[in-house]
C-alpha cells in the first residue's frame, strides 16, 4: 500500500486573484468553513489517518453549521446520524461472518431458508442478494408496500413477505438492480442462522467487538439526533421518517465517530478476515452503462483521481451520509449532513476529491464567485466546436451561463470575473477571449488540460410549438418504468425517480434541457408506439405497454 505523508493543514494552493485567500496557506478547514456556513444545516466530517497511520484515534474530526436551525443548536462531531444504506455494509460483513463461523455458504439458495417461496425464487444464492444482482424487485417500489400507512410497525417477517411478493425482473446474476429487498432476505437469513435477532447478532459480533459504544437500532427521545432538513423547490424544510422497518436495509444509527471506527476495523481485519474483507470489496458485474460508480457487496466501489475508493452511502429524508475509504493513500473520508434532497450545495464526491488532491499534492483552489451583468453573459451564446464532430454549447437561461458538451449533461457555470467561469463542484474552469471579432472559449479541465473551442455560426437547439392532439399519442407506460405524461401542454417524462419536461424539435422528436439527448417517438413495425433514447453513442428502444 502507497502511504502518503500529509499535515490536515499544509500545500500552498495556486494563486490567482480570483481565488479566496490568494497567496495564503489554505487548510481543509478552510475549505469546508467555504462549503458549510454556520448559521445553516450543518454536517460532521471526518478525516484520516494523519502520516499514513492506520489508527482511527487519530482521525481529524470537523463540526460546521447547527444541528437544529430553529434552537440555534450547533453541529458536533458526537451527534447521532440514521445512516441508512450504510447500514448495508453491517449487514453484508455479519453475513461474512456467518460464513467464517461455517454456518452458511454464499451460495446457499434461498430454498434452504424458506420453503414455501416462488419457484423462480428458490434458486437465488446469498451470493446475489449481497451483490444487488437477484432480480428481485425492491420492496419500496412495490404497490403493496406503498399503500401501507404506518411502516414503522412493520415486523421482519412481514417485510420478508412483502420483500418475496414481486415479479422476479431478472435472471440471477443478469444484470445489477439496487433493492432493499435483498438485504431484509439477508436480515432474516442471519436472524434464522444465528438463532438471534439482528440487532443482537451485530451488538455481539461487531459492535461490542470493537467498542462502538455509539450505534443503535431505534430512534429514541435520549438519541442526541441532529434535526433533518430536505432541500426542495421551495427551500429547506424539516424531514425525518422512522426507518425501523428498514432492518438490514437501512436501519442503523451511529456518530460519524462510530461509522469511522467501524471502517478501520474493518479494512485492518479485525472483524473478518482480509480475504473475505477484499470480497466484499469486489464488483460481481460490471454495469456497464457509464457510470462512475459500481456495485460490490453492500458497498460502492468507484474512483477518485484515478485511485480506487470503496464508498459507503446512505440517504433517508433528512440525512445523507456518506463515507470514502480510498487504499491506496489509506485516506477515510466521512460526510454527515443533517440535509438530504436535491439539487445540494455541497457535493460530497467532491470535497472528497479536494481533500484527496490536497493530500497528495495536485492544485486546489477554492473560488470567488462574481456577479455579471446578463447583457455580458448574452455575448457568449452560442455554438462552440472543439474538434470535428465535437460541440460545446453555451446558454444563458434565467441569468445563469451553463455549458453542455455533445452527449453530455447541461453544467451551470459560475463566473470568478465578466469573461472566466468555473463548474461548482470541479476544477475545471475556463475563460473566453475575442479574437478578430470572434470569442473563443479557453478551458483548463480537472488535471490542467487545457483546450480551445471556437465559436462556430451554428444555431442553438431551440424548442418549437407541437399541437397538443399530437403530443397525446405518446403519452403512456413504457418498459422500463418510463412513464410519458401530459401537463397542460407539456409533454413530461419520468421513472418513479426523475420528472422532467421534454422539447419538441419535430412532431417526434424531442429533447430534455439537462442533457444533449434525443427523444424520437414512432410505431413500429407492429404498431406499438415506440421510444428511443439517445445519448452520444448509446441508444435505447423501450415499447409503450400502457
Amino acid at each position: 500500500m502507497k502511504k502518503i505523508n500529509y499535515l490536515i493543514t499544509g500545500i500552498l494552493i495556486f494563486s490567482l486573484t480570483s481565488f479566496i485567500g490568494c497567496a495564503q496557506e489554505l487548510s481543509i478547514e478552510d475549505f469546508l468553513k467555504n462549503q458549510y456556513k454556520d448559521n445553516k444545516a450543518g454536517v460532521n466530517i471526518s478525516v484520516g489517518p494523519k502520516d499514513g497511520k492506520s489508527d482511527y484515534s487519530i482521525s481529524q474530526y470537523y463540526s460546521f453549521g447547527m444541528a437544529n436551525n430553529e434552537k440555534s443548536t450547533k453541529m458536533n462531531a458526537d451527534m447521532i446520524f440514521p445512516i441508512g444504506s450504510i447500514t448495508k455494509s453491517y449487514t453484508a460483513t455479519a453475513i461474512m461472518i456467518l460464513v467464517e463461523q461455517g454456518k452458511i455458504s454464499l451460495d446457499d439458495q434461498l430454498s434452504k431458508f424458506y420453503k414455501e417461496i416462488k419457484p423462480e425464487y428458490a434458486d437465488i444464492e446469498i451470493k446475489y442478494l449481497l451483490s444487488n444482482t437477484s432480480g428481485i424487485l425492491s420492496y419500496n417500489r412495490m404497490k403493496e408496500y406503498q399503500e401501507i400507512e404506518d411502516k414503522s410497525a412493520l415486523s421482519i417477517g412481514e417485510m420478508v413477505k412483502v420483500s418475496l411478493s414481486g415479479e422476479k425482473r431478472f435472471n440471477k446474476g443478469e444484470r445489477f438492480d439496487y433493492s432493499n429487498s435483498n438485504y431484509i432476505l439477508l436480515t432474516d437469513i442471519i436472524e434464522k442462522v444465528s438463532g438471534k435477532t439482528y440487532n443482537k447478532f451485530i451488538q455481539e459480533n461487531i459492535l461490542d467487538k470493537i467498542d462502538l459504544k455509539d450505534t443503535y437500532f431505534q430512534f429514541t427521545e435520549k438519541l442526541n439526533i441532529p434535526k433533518g432538513y430536505e432541500y426542495t423547490r421551495d427551500g429547506l424544510v424539516q424531514a425525518s421518517e422512522n426507518v425501523h422497518h428498514t432492518y438490514g436495509a437501512g436501519m442503523i444509527l451511529a456518530s460519524i465517530k462510530d461509522v469511522n471506527t467501524f471502517m478501520y476495523s474493518l479494512v485492518n481485519g479485525k472483524i473478518i478476515s482480509k480475504e473475505n474483507v477484499d470480497y466484499l470489496f469486489s464488483v460481481q458485474l460490471e454495469m456497464k452503462d457509464g457510470r462512475p460508480d459500481q456495485y460490490a457487496n453492500g458497498f460502492w466501489v468507484t474512483n477518485i483521481e484515478g485511485m480506487k475508493v470503496i464508498k459507503m452511502e446512505g440517504y433517508t429524508p433528512g440525512y445523507f451520509t456518506n463515507y470514502f475509504y480510498i487504499p491506496e493513500i489509506d485516506l477515510h473520508v466521512g460526510i454527515f449532513p443533517n440535509t438530504s434532497g436535491f439539487p445540494r450545495p455541497d457535493d460530497p464526491a467532491y470535497i472528497t476529491r479536494w481533500i484527496t488532491r490536497k493530500i497528495i499534492g495536485k492544485p486546489v483552489y477554492i473560488w470567488k464567485p462574481a456577479n455579471v451583468k446578463v447583457d455580458i453573459l448574452k455575448n457568449y451564446d452560442g455554438v462552440y466546436e472543439l474538434s470535428e464532430g465535437q460541440y460545446r454549447d453555451v446558454m444563458v437561461k434565467d441569468g445563469i451561463l451553463y455549458t453542455m458538451r455533445t452527449g453530455g449533461q447541461t453544467l451551470e457555470a459560475k463566473a470568478i470575473n465578466d469573461h472566466s467561469f468555473y463548474y461548482p463542484g470541479t476544477f475545471t474552469h475556463f475563460r473566453f477571449e475575442k479574437l478578430n471579432g470572434e470569442y473563443k472559449m479557453i478551458m483548463t479541465d480537472d488535471e490542467n488540460n487545457v483546450s480551445e473551442a471556437i465559436k462556430t455560426d451554428k444555431e442553438l437547439r431551440k424548442p418549437i410549438q407541437v399541437d397538443v392532439e399530437i403530443l397525446k399519442k405518446y403519452v403512456g407506460k413504457y418498459e422500463r418504468r418510463f412513464e410519458i405524461l401530459l401537463e397542460g401542454d407539456k409533454l413530461m417524462f419520468t421513472n418513479g425517480f426523475h420528472k422532467y419536461e421534454l422539447f419538441a424539435k419535430s412532431e417526434t422528436e424531442f429533447f430534455p434541457w439537462h442533457e444533449d439527448a434525443n427523444w424520437i417517438f414512432n410505431n413500429n413495425e407492429d404498431n406499438v408506439m415506440e421510444l428511443t433514447y439517445k445519448i452520444g453513442e448509446f441508444q435505447m428502444k423501450v415499447k409503450r405497454i400502457e
